[in-house]
């Protein structure tokens, strides 16, 4: 489980067995346990950008910033773990740990990359550039996964997302070409 995947549990009322419970009910009860389940990630989400801004302003290292908050999530599921909070966690084992290698160091390239460029720039604009990662993940999907590509009305989508982005480069005042690299 990923931090962000701890933080939806811990933050939201919907378990494994009630969305079993609802899905494919339609009930009130459940569009609104998912509403607030979408509305607590995205809190989480939005105030651990703000917050490693603030991080990467006072200490201009990503790699410190990065290691102190892998070492704050371990210490909080082991300390969540020891109280009860969080049921079932399991030892690490090299058989669990070494099939997921690969994509834990990339998700681990993409935290650190994400917080390179909070260094150089603004929130709004690392915003921008993460609203773009679904037309990547897209063409990756068709190139190494062999899926189909997006449907006519998902291009459409993805070209309204691209000239967004497009048109917020153009307009930012505080254009800086190393801000854009990361």
């Amino acid at each position: 489980e990923t931090k962000s995947t701890i933080l939806l549990k811990l933050s939201s009322p919907i378990t494994e067995g009630t969305a079993r419970k609802h899905s494919g009910e339609g009930t009130k009860a459940a569009k609104l346990e998912i509403t607030l389940a979408i509305a607590a990630y995205a809190f989480c989400s939005a105030t651990l950008l703000v917050i490693n801004k603030v991080a990467v302003s006072a200490i201009p290292s990503a790699s410190f910033v990065l290691i102190c908050q892998f070492v704050a999530s371990v210490v909080a599921v082991l300390g969540l773990s020891a109280t009860g909070t969080l049921q079932n966690v399991e030892p690490i084992a090299w058989s669990k740990v070494k099939p997921f290698m690969g994509i834990s160091l990339l998700f681990c390239a993409c935290l650190w990359t994400n917080v390179k460029a909070l260094e150089y720039a603004n929130v709004e604009t690392v915003i921008v550039f993460r609203a773009m990662s679904p037309i990547a993940v897209a063409l990756c999907d068709f190139w190494f996964l062999g899926q189909s590509l997006p449907s006519a009305r998902s291009w459409l989508s993805l070209a309204v997302i691209m000239t967004g982005a497009v048109l917020y480069v153009v307009s930012d005042d505080g254009f800086q070409v190393t801000a854009y690299m990361w």
